[in-house]
């Protein structure tokens, strides 16, 4: 069941590749000393004295095997009824699944974030540097902020200019504050509202993030041809995001916020005037950019010389205005008289995605899973009407979670393929081995419902911890098909064979589990920095085990004996023997008799 996980691909393969590998192969070497060293060890230690009885000497357990055999054996007697359950607890999946938090990774508590700030355009180091000071006093203020260390200028991993800024807050120990990492983060979004100039954004240090210098979780793609298009619809999409909670630092990559003067040209105008479209931007490039005209040497050394206009007249639209433009006939036209130049903003930088130019919608998530973040998202650009040649991807942990649950779901489907071939291969049967993947199917809701209890979210790590549950109930399963199948081999009818073998099979069951249980419940409980990922994975073992423990016990049996009337050729209970389906046969015959009479007389 292991070794699929260890070839997934995408980005989710590298994190579990080494644990699939490493599983795979302690499992292989756990089964050779099983074989070799523990019964050698049994026959050099353990001693079995006179006075050695029974498992029936404890009373405790007397009474439970008791109750074991006598409920097992109303099951057989009930089969209908028990496979009835059985259906239902696994279809509760139904209703169970969109109750669970979907999350992609689990955000700890690792008592520390970052405050992104990004001053107005324009803005100079001086003034950058003085609203960021008045930021990290406010910050300062905080309780349990214990660090802070900002940097000016570095987008990312990547110098950029002097409005990118990054705040590393450091909190103290989590055992030393009352409040989370999350309700800090919050109560810091509310404090630096004061500021509307700066766009900010509160995050985690994710293992993963939604790339870029804003690493937030979400990270829509809106993609088209058209770019105003594109930029309407991510205000629209802002505009719903904010109005649902959970939503914060809402904003957009692609925003219209780089100030730049815009040039609108007359082309009747130009052309009667025979002005050229190129040599208004060639005028433009030349007086407002700059070109090289020349160079000279110094000491050795080359330097260019550049022809354009002074820093404050390129800065001034009405001097930009009164500059002369070349016409065919060289003359020299006044570039007013064949353009309106008026202040504009544009995006700093045209993105494209699929070859295709794109707007970005951003935003973190507070007290919200990711996987609900993304349904919204999705419902709210259908709203939009913005057709079929516009379209929407996620990036960083939306795209992340997508390619995770395609891969955990080929994994998933080739450890059952696997499962049931060498289980077909070592019962010799088609059907038994189908018996054993009952119950690996039956522990999927219960390791759901652990994680609705305990408010765990259904991350990479609790999918993880799904397929160890899975292990461990098939594990279960083995040893009492296979002791049954033994029992049987000796002559012992099938009836007997069951209530003897899965007696008999009780105690090391139960052993197994415990002993599971016991090893993960403090994962399951354990507190501190990074805890939170640890918890999900055994959250869904400890609680899958000790919910599903029962209903497997019984399940198992009972689906062994109705597979193995398929197999052995004997009368399949009919319909008409099973007493709980009684009731609902007469219930249908009747309502099928109404809608018979309804229909003669709807047609007369």
């Amino acid at each position: 069941i292991f070794l699929p996980v260890a070839f997934m691909g995408a980005v989710v393969g590298r994190f579990f590749r080494s644990f699939g590998l490493t599983a795979t192969f302690a499992i292989m070497v756990s089964l050779v000393i099983a074989f070799t060293l523990v019964p050698m060890l049994c026959s050099r230690f353990l001693k079995v004295t006179s006075h050695h009885q029974t498992a029936r000497e404890s009373r405790f357990y007397a009474a439970l095997e008791q109750s074991y055999e006598y409920v097992l054996e109303w099951c057989l007697r009930h089969r209908a009824i028990t496979l009835v359950v059985a259906a239902l607890v696994f279809c509760s999946l139904r209703w169970l699944l969109p109750m669970t938090k979907v999350e992609v990774f689990q955000d700890d508590d690792m008592s520390e974030f970052e405050v992104i700030a990004e001053t107005p355009p324009g803005s100079s180091l001086e003034r950058s540097d003085a609203i960021l000071q008045a930021v990290e006093a406010d910050l300062r203020a905080i309780p349990e902020v214990e660090h802070l260390f900002t940097t000016i200028g570095v987008r990312g991993q990547y110098l950029s200019n002097v409005t990118d800024a990054s705040i590393y807050v450091g909190l103290t120990h989590l055992s030393t504050r009352q409040r989370s990492q999350d309700e800090i983060m919050q109560a810091v979004r509310v404090l630096l509202k004061k500021y509307p100039d700066l766009r900010l954004s509160v995050q985690n240090f994710g293992m993963v993030q939604g790339g870029g210098f804003r690493q937030t979780p979400f990270n829509m793609v809106i993609r088209g041809p058209d770019l105003n298009v594109l930029d309407q619809a991510a205000n629209a999409l802002i505009k719903r995001l904010l109005a649902v909670p959970g939503f914060v630092d809402v904003d957009t990559g692609q925003a219209l916020r780089h100030p730049e003067v815009q040039v609108q040209i007359d082309r009747r105008k130009a052309s009667d005037l025979g002005v050229r479209v190129e040599d208004i931007a060639s005028a433009l490039r030349t007086q407002v950019g700059g070109e090289r005209i020349t160079f000279y040497r110094e000491g050795g050394e080359q330097y260019n010389v550049r022809l354009r206009l002074q820093p404050g007249a390129r800065k001034d639209v009405s001097t930009v205005a009164e500059l002369m433009v070349p016409a065919r006939d060289g003359q020299l036209v006044r570039l007013s008289n064949v353009t309106t130049l008026f202040p504009g903003k544009s995006p700093a930088q045209i993105d494209r995605y699929a070859q295709e130019r794109q707007v970005t919608v951003i935003a973190n998530l507070y007290d919200k899973p990711l996987g609900q973040a993304m349904l919204q998202g999705n419902a709210m650009v259908k709203e939009l009407n913005l057709g079929p040649e516009y379209a929407t991807a996620y990036l960083g942990r939306g795209k992340i979670m997508i390619e995770a649950l395609q891969n955990f779901a080929i994994a998933f489907v080739l450890s059952i393929v696997f499962i049931y071939i060498v289980l077909a291969a070592q019962f010799e049967s088609f059907l038994h081995p189908v018996t054993i993947m009952v119950s690996m199917f039956l522990s999927l809701p219960f390791g759901v419902l652990s994680l609705i209890l305990t408010g765990n979210p259904l991350s990479i790590y609790s999918v993880l911890g799904v397929f160890l549950l899975m292990g461990v109930v098939k594990k279960n399963a083995i040893l009492q098909v296979d002791y049954t199948n033994y029992l049987r081999g000796k002559g012992m009818p099938r009836h007997q064979a069951q209530l003897t073998a899965d007696r008999v099979r009780l105690r090391p069951i139960l052993m197994t589990t415990l002993t599971i249980i016991a090893g993960m419940l403090p994962i399951a409980l354990g507190k501190g920095d990074g805890a939170s990922s640890r918890a999900s994975l055994a959250t869904v073992v400890v609680g899958g085990q000790a919910l599903c423990l029962l209903i497997t016990l019984l399940v198992t049996p009972v689906v062994y004996s109705f597979f193995d009337d398929l197999s052995g050729g004997l009368r399949v209970p009919k319909v008409a023997d099973w007493k709980l389906l009684q009731w609902a046969r007469a219930r249908a015959a009747a309502t099928s008799s109404a809608i018979a009479a309804m229909w003669q007389v709807v047609g007369k």
